[in-house]
């Protein structure tokens, strides 16, 4: 069950960046609204990952 909501919540991570990559690219303005939204999504991603994966397969 908790890989299900895992892959759901990624699936749903990935629209969101698809998303704002296409009005970012579409808008040419990679610094507006959208490109520092994109910013902070990678950001976001990157802290997803360290928490619940990174720091998990190092624990006993």
């Amino acid at each position: 069950m908790k890989l299900l909501i895992n892959i759901i919540l990624v699936l749903i991570v990935l629209a969101g960046f698809g998303g704002m990559i296409y009005l970012s690219v579409n808008g040419n303005r990679f610094l507006g609204a959208a490109g520092l939204a994109m910013l902070y999504f990678v950001g976001s991603i990157g802290y997803f990952v360290n928490c619940y994966t990174i720091k998990k397969r190092g624990r006993i």
